[in-house]
């Protein structure tokens, strides 16, 4: 999912991935909402076959049904690599286990922030 903040980087947002299997989340700062696809082959080049031979490749992605995973781009890469694509409904975040990652994340970097007395222009990234 895509959280909007500002950065003194002009990041607007993070894009989270992460592995069932070993509950790794992976996480890219974005300074789009559009830039879910090159993300998503960045994801896949560094952690997928190519960087590890004990990985494999992904199999399906689930989403918030954001919009942007349905361009003509996204959806051709996603057939051309065989992957399936899973959209939760629209507004049940239950139904999608990375919203409470994402929940737990940010509260635990609000809770670094504070705790360190970090100066606010770091607080975007939190």
């Amino acid at each position: 999912g895509v959280q909007v903040s500002f950065s003194v980087r002009g990041y607007t947002g993070v894009i989270l991935y992460t592995d069932k299997a070993s509950d790794k989340v992976f996480c890219y700062l974005v300074k789009s909402s559009s830039e879910w696809l090159s993300t998503l082959i960045l994801c896949i080049k560094e952690y997928g076959p190519g960087a590890n031979p004990r990985s494999i490749k992904p199999r399906y992605l689930m989403t918030d049904f954001a919009s942007e995973v349905h361009s003509k781009e996204f959806t051709k890469f996603i057939q051309d690599n065989d992957i399936r694509l899973d959209n939760s409904a629209p507004y049940k975040h239950a139904q999608n286990p990375v919203e409470r990652k994402i929940q737990t994340i940010s509260n635990m970097m609000r809770a670094t922030l504070i705790y360190n007395l970090a100066p606010i222009r770091y607080w975007c990234y939190g």
